[in-house]
């Protein structure tokens, strides 16, 4: 991916990032915008410049600066024009838009696929950056919700990386709640470093004979031999139990109404 260098970038884009972290109270802002704001740049401070340092910005690809200056992009869609009325954001948000724009698209919202096969119906009492209010909850409770209030998505950080020519998912569980909810993600963060155990995923061997699709929803799915037997993969089971093997329901990524999952969140309650 073509990539213009410049030795400001990685300077601009961290004081733009902790600014946005610790901004609070502007006048005009909505609650909701200023949440977004500081979630963006909390994403930014914690995941991309974890060391503290605005070295981090080249020291990861082109691909994975590309994909940031895409989610800020995305992110602040609309909310430009207060940015550049700011003091403190104003040359940033311009550096970031003009050279963001110069080679777009790394189209990570809607390409994403899931790092695991299946997955449990319940989320953990608790993990990383998830929210409270979801702990130990089913995927389907959740997407009520999500559904109800779709401004509740700023509450979940779902990390992707990029292998194998492919935008993975690790938060499998609030990937999939996202997708059957029709909501796009609030945060999305490029992650250039999984950890070992993400990335042992993509190497476990999955022999779907052994799960049982029988009384799964929707029934248009229960024949898994048109999707991928494995990970990463389109379409994820939700099964009974971290070791479970009956397939309760199965979601489709994206985050366009798919007749399928449609079935999953009028029918599994």
């Amino acid at each position: 991916m073509p990539e213009i260098e410049h030795q400001y970038r990685g300077e601009a884009v961290f004081n733009f990032a902790n600014t946005l972290k610790n901004a609070k109270n502007w006048s005009g802002v909505s609650a909701q915008d200023m949440a977004i704001y500081n979630a963006l740049g909390k994403d930014l401070m914690e995941c991309l410049f974890k060391t503290g340092s605005p070295n981090a910005w080249f020291e990861i690809s082109g691909i994975y600066r590309q994909a940031w200056l895409d989610e800020i992009k995305r992110r602040i869609r609309g909310r430009e024009l207060v940015l550049l009325t700011k003091q403190g954001t104003n040359d940033e948000t311009r550096f970031i838009m003009k050279n963001g724009a110069l080679y777009g698209g790394s189209a990570m919202p809607t390409s994403l696929l899931f790092s695991q096969f299946k997955c449990n119906e319940h989320f953990q009492t608790n993990y990383g950056d998830s929210p409270g209010w979801i702990a130990s909850k089913r995927i389907v409770e959740v997407v009520a919700a999500l559904r109800a209030e779709p401004a509740k998505s700023i509450d979940f950080r779902i990390s992707a990386s990029y292998l194998g020519g492919k935008w993975i998912a690790w938060n499998n569980r609030g990937f999939a709640t996202h997708c059957l909810a029709n909501v796009i993600p609030m945060r999305i963060v490029p992650n250039p470093s999984p950890s070992e155990d993400e990335q042992f995923r993509l190497n476990e061997v999955i022999d779907v004979k052994t799960f049982k699709y029988s009384t799964s929803v929707p029934e248009s799915r229960r024949t898994p031999s048109h999707w991928e037997p494995g990970a990463p993969c389109s379409v994820i089971s939700i099964v009974n139990g971290a070791n479970g093997t009956q397939v309760l329901y199965t979601i489709k990524n994206g985050f366009q109404r798919d007749n399928g999952n449609e079935t999953v969140f009028n029918s599994v309650r």
